[in-house]
């Protein structure tokens, strides 16, 4: 079978692993994002300041990862509870609209739709497989709260495999425009 998986949140024990591991690119051993447009390094010191960040009394964000039955950090990923600061409220669709959500489910029964953001996805090298674990255990823990699972992540990464597409998942399309003192390049993939 496979190794067994673990999920537990990031803890300030796991800063020196996290700021290796996720330098570590998932299928070169080169720096992982580095060669991305928009690449910010991440350290443990970034993450803590991301973590906590919020504009509640608790925090909003959170960054669980995987390990291995030893105890090794496979992958990581951070959550943003994105219903907490508003939620989508579908009133009245048209006919056609609510034949395609009872095949799609795409808004949910009550049309309140609650977001989570998946962000800041990682994985140690060779470790596709539980990039998608750590994806598909953050939907299910969240699937009381959350109706929505959204994420950012460029089509032609690599990273896209960790994500749960199914032909009729909504992908819109995203152009960006910047300007800075970093060339972009359309042969590089970007950093979300």
């Amino acid at each position: 079978m496979g190794e067994p998986f673990r999920l537990r949140p990031l803890v300030p024990q796991d800063g020196p692993a996290f700021g290796r591991l996720q330098l570590e690119s998932p299928d070169t051993g080169r720096i992982h994002f580095t060669g991305y447009n928009f690449y910010q390094p991440q350290t443990a010191d970034t993450l803590t300041r991301w973590l906590t960040t919020s504009p509640f009394e608790t925090p909003f964000r959170r960054y669980p990862v995987l390990t291995d039955g030893a105890g090794e950090i496979l992958a990581g990923a951070g959550v943003e509870e994105g219903y907490r600061l508003g939620t989508l409220h579908v009133e009245n669709m048209s006919p056609s609209l609510r034949v395609l959500n009872g095949l799609l489910r795409l808004v949910p029964p009550d049309g309140v739709s609650k977001g989570l953001i998946v962000t800041r996805v990682w994985h140690a090298p060779g470790q596709i497989r539980a990039a998608r674990h750590l994806v598909e255990s953050i939907c299910w823990r969240w699937r009381d709260r959350a109706t929505t699972a959204m994420a950012q992540v460029d089509r032609e990464s690599p990273l896209v495999r960790a994500f749960p597409l199914r032909p009729w998942t909504p992908a819109p399309r995203l152009s960006v425009v910047a300007a800075g003192p970093v060339a972009l390049s359309p042969e590089r993939c970007i950093a979300y």
